[in-house]
């Protein structure tokens, strides 16, 4: 919904944490209580609109599915100021490929679908480039559909494609492209400045994400970073104990500290060896309840109990047996 003054440019807001400081907002609306107006879309989709201006920019199927659309609607009236074709989509399980939001500078706007077809379009609907990243980087093959938004960031446009090479091969036999990695397009010409490779031990579905790139600092060092693939092996976490204080940790105390004002109780999922960071996870930010207990990965249940005895487990099973 369209609910900020202000831009919202990125499907998490122009400070990317989904959050705004406009004032005296409807809290409540119906299909005629607080409603200005209302357009109909050609199809479904899953996108967040962004908002620049008077234009609302989003991505929608159209046609059963069949044509990927990249849609500009007047903030004013509702009316859509233009539509594009961009793509063909595809089904998918529980999803469809107008997923991932679109994000824009304030001049262009860039829409990014879950085949790979990524654009650029100016304000006025001109398509300023495109490209079929499929046909350069292999198959977006993501079990429950590639739902991954672009991000805009020190002067690049980042797309991350986290995937299950099993599945790529499945979806497209014979490929030679499999990999998992973060790509920086220029935003000017959507051509490639550098590919960084994503490594990990996980396993199967484990490979895939449906998350997105967001921008983050640490020790004074601009970055981007990606959530996907298992948290933890069975030899222990995928980054260091002292990365995880600094990126990860801050945001879960926070959250447990919210989440106890409310009266609510938050359970932390994740299988593998989380010994080396569970401190920090269920002692300091008092983290009350675990899931996927993985005996494969020495999280054996009775163990936790005696270290941890107030938190709620379940699991305590061989991921073998999954």
């Amino acid at each position: 919904p369209l609910a900020m003054g202000a831009d919202w440019t990125h499907w998490r807001g122009p400070a990317f944490n989904g959050a705004g400081d406009e004032t005296n907002l409807p809290t409540d609306w119906s299909t005629e209580k607080n409603v200005a107006w209302s357009t109909t879309l050609p199809g479904p989709s899953s996108a967040t609109p962004v908002v620049s201006g008077k234009h609302i920019f989003i991505s929608s199927t159209a046609n059963d599915l069949i044509e990927l659309r990249a849609i500009c609607i007047s903030a004013d009236t509702g009316k859509i100021l233009w539509s594009k074709t961009l793509g063909a989509g595809r089904k998918a399980m529980r999803n469809n490929m107008a997923t991932p939001s679109p994000v824009t500078d304030g001049k262009s706007v860039y829409f990014l679908y879950g085949t790979g077809d990524i654009a650029a379009l100016g304000f006025d609907g001109k398509i300023l480039w495109s490209r079929k990243l499929e046909e350069a980087y292999g198959r977006f093959a993501v079990k429950f559909g590639y739902s991954s938004s672009p991000l805009l960031y020190e002067g690049k446009l980042f797309v991350c494609l986290l995937r299950e090479p099993a599945r790529v091969k499945k979806e497209s036999p014979g490929a030679t492209q499999t990999e998992s990695y973060l790509l920086a397009l220029d935003p000017a010409s959507g051509k490639e400045i550098w590919k960084q490779v994503r490594y990990t031990p996980a396993k199967e579905e484990a490979f895939d994400t449906y998350g997105s790139p967001v921008p983050c600092e640490i020790g004074g060092t601009k970055g981007v970073m990606l959530g996907g693939g298992d948290m933890a092996g069975n030899d222990g976490p995928i980054y260091s104990p002292s990365a995880f204080r600094q990126v990860m940790f801050p945001a879960y105390a926070h959250l447990m500290d919210e989440l106890r004002d409310l009266d609510v109780h938050y359970c932390f999922r994740s299988d593998g060896n989380l010994w080396p960071v569970s401190d920090m996870l269920f002692g300091e930010a008092g983290v009350p309840g675990f899931g996927e207990v993985d005996r494969d990965a020495t999280m054996a249940m009775g163990a936790l109990r005696e270290r941890y005895p107030d938190i709620v487990v379940w699991g305590n099973m061989s991921s073998k047996l999954l």
